[in-house]
């Protein structure tokens, strides 16, 4: 689940996966979640409301694990750090 490539902004992003992971919950009860992956890149385009920065990836890595530590998600983070396999001005690339 990534709130940016959906266009969210960073402050409303772990309310997005919320509602998504509900949805999941409700589609198959009785069946275990994972998020499979999330995170926030550091540069790249923006996407609607989405902006990539450091700042927003910090604000989004410490919101996200708070509320994964209180709900007790089961996920995989991605984009907790730059990918330079992605190169030059992409999303998770500085």
């Amino acid at each position: 689940v990534f709130p940016y490539w959906e266009g969210v902004a960073v402050g409303e992003a772990v309310d997005y996966i919320g509602q998504r992971y509900d949805e999941l919950k409700a589609a198959f009860p009785g069946k275990t979640i994972v998020i499979a992956e999330t995170g926030w890149p550091s540069a790249g385009a923006t996407i609607k409301s989405a902006v990539p920065s450091p700042a927003a990836q910090e604000q989004f890595a410490r919101a996200f694990v708070a509320h994964a530590a209180r709900v007790m998600y089961d996920y995989n983070f991605a984009e907790a750090y730059d990918q330079p396999w992605r190169g030059q001005g992409v999303a998770g690339a500085v």
